[in-house]
């Protein structure tokens, strides 16, 4: 050791420059992930003291609706610890499950037998449960089993939403759900069909299929009774009576606002003379079948002038628009607002100004 000459400041033994005590630092912080890891370790350990073959998750498949005999399956637990493990509760989230094993003390590398009774009938509702085992030193549990199963359907039907859209100029306001059987062996019938909205109304379900050996086939007729100034969700509720339980399926249905009007054109694109001189142009407004227009605002922007042309409560109303006077050259954006009905559904139409250069202007 270097002892301390005079005017020097003494020292340690234990004392060392920055580069040792950087190497200090890391071999303590490496020995801190030692520890760490070893108690994760230790966890996991503890979490596989009970193995279930073949697995945690017992499926069931796919199982006929309303179908009324039980299911069963089973799983093994395996005790992989050194000591016995005493299964003293079994719990399951549905009373539609019977979980029972086969003894409740598990020896040390021991194993016992869990089945699994699955209770019918069978419907549409939840499919995913749990059961739940405790040994006799946690109030936690143990081993978490993930039951599940899935309704076969039936039947599909097209189109599986229900949609008025506000721009569908094509389509009538009437539409057709078709629901066709899985198979010629699910032959099925629909009951009844409901929807809690005032805007829709419902014909009665017809079989479209008569033949031996043809998948059944139903339609049922889906019409808007008026249009909507608002976004519209709702469903309709089909009944098809099936088993010892009825089963309701929804299908969704959407009216967008607007929906039940057609406007010709969409779009407005006028071409003017200087300052804004230039034609008339009209707008028409055609309800759908069963509607009637009837107008009961117009408002335009301060570029343009709007009337109405054609008289209210017919099929359409026109209304004619032109541009204002004393408009600058250039291109200009505008537009056309139209009140109808009761409850009112406002109508937007864009409008685009195209005026021409002064004559003699360069």
């Amino acid at each position: 050791m270097v002892k301390p000459t005079a005017g020097d400041t003494p020292r340690s033994e234990w004392t060392c420059c920055r580069p040792c005590k950087v190497l200090a630092a890391l071999v303590l912080l490496g020995l801190a992930g030692a520890l760490t890891s070893g108690c994760g370790s230790g966890e996991e350990a503890k979490a596989e003291a009970l193995k279930v073959t073949p697995g945690r998750r017992v499926d069931f498949g796919d199982i006929d609706r309303n179908r009324e005999e039980t299911l069963s399956g089973e799983v093994i637990v395996h005790n992989q610890t050194d000591s016995e493990i005493h299964i003293h509760t079994i719990r399951s989230s549905c009373r539609c499950l019977e979980p029972e094993l086969e003894r409740a003390v598990i020896p040390a590398g021991g194993e016992s037998k869990l089945e699994i009774k699955l209770l019918g009938p069978f419907t549409s509702g939840r499919n995913r449960y749990f059961i739940y085992l405790h040994n006799d030193s946690s109030a936690e549990p143990v081993v978490p089993l993930e039951i599940l199963y899935r309704i076969r359907k039936p039947w599909k039907v097209e189109p599986s939403v229900v949609h008025f859209g506000a721009d569908e100029r094509d389509r009538p306001l009437k539409k057709t759900l078709r629901f066709k059987a899985g198979s010629p062996d699910d032959p099925f019938r629909i009951e009844s069909a409901t929807c809690d909205s005032e805007l829709i109304r419902l014909g009665e379900p017809r079989r479209l299929t008569t033949g031996a050996g043809q998948r059944d086939e139903w339609e049922l007729k889906v019409e808007l009774l008026r249009p909507s100034q608002v976004w519209v969700r709702t469903w309709i509720f089909v009944d098809d009576g099936s088993g010892a339980s009825v089963i309701k399926r929804s299908i969704p249905v959407i009216v967008e606002p607007g929906c039940g009007y057609r406007v010709e054109p969409s779009l407005v694109v006028i071409n003017t003379g200087a300052k804004g001189k230039g034609q008339a142009h009209r707008i028409e407004i055609t309800a759908g079948e069963g509607f009637k227009v009837s107008v009961n605002r117009v408002e335009c922007s301060q570029n343009l002038e709007a009337r109405l042309v054609k008289s209210s409560g017919a099929e359409n109303a026109v209304i004619q628009v032109t541009p204002a006077a004393d408009l600058s050259p250039g291109t200009h954006g505008g537009s056309l607002v139209v009140g109808c009905g009761d409850p009112e559904v406002e109508l937007e139409v864009p409008v685009i100004l195209n005026v021409a250069e002064k004559e003699g202007r360069k």
